[in-house]
């Protein structure tokens, strides 16, 4: 369950939360397909570049996720930083002279995340009526790939009747800067479980 939420978040939901707006008018189903496209696509090339580079480890893969998501939100979405800033400048202006306390400025804070947090609560929830039968099938198929993808793989399958030990093997090697420790195989998703496994410590 850590693993399919770490997933979810790193290759749905950031991948979402930049775009949605662009692909607001496509159907729920397409959108999904095309964040989890983005998200596994950056989240491989990203680790391939820095396992080449020697320089992978949490701090680097956080840095190279955050920091292009963050400038990918604001030039996507055209989000006013000239007018935040400008207003985050006036309140520490307004602080340092005395004219405003910290107890009005954490209320004025509170009150904006309480808005933000209703807008965004009323926006799922209108997406949700709006596509609720696509809503259901989703969630039906992520309880699908939990069974499938949890307690199911380990009782059917087990470590000793698939490759499963090998390909563990190559992605630990991972942790070393060392992609390629058999070959060129160790591409793709092996990618992608090794960024969880670092950045999430699972």
């Amino acid at each position: 369950i850590q693993m399919f939420a770490a997933y979810t978040i790193m290759t749905v939901l950031l991948p979402a939360a930049i775009f949605h707006k662009k692909l607001a008018g496509i159907k729920l189903t397409v959108r999904f397909m095309i964040y989890i496209t983005i998200g596994n696509f950056y989240i491989m090339n990203l680790v391939f570049l820095l396992q080449l580079l020697h320089i992978s480890n949490r701090y680097t893969l956080l840095l190279f996720t955050l920091v292009p998501a963050g400038i990918a939100l604001v030039l996507v979405n055209k989000l006013p930083v000239i007018q935040v800033l400008n207003h985050l400048y006036e309140y520490a202006y307004k602080i340092m002279q005395g004219s405003i306390g910290m107890r009005t400025l954490s209320t004025k804070i509170s009150n904006r995340l309480k808005r933000l947090l209703h807008k965004v609560c009323a926006g799922i929830w209108a997406g949700f009526r709006k596509r609720s039968v696509e809503w259901i099938v989703l969630t039906g198929l992520m309880m699908y790939l939990l069974w499938i993808y949890g307690t199911n793989a380990i009782h059917t399958y087990g470590y000793t009747l698939t490759d499963v030990p090998v390909h563990n093997y190559w992605i630990n090697a991972m942790s070393d800067n060392d992609i390629f420790i058999q070959g060129i195989y160790p591409f793709g998703f092996h990618c992608v479980i090794y960024y969880l496994h670092i950045v999430f410590g699972i």
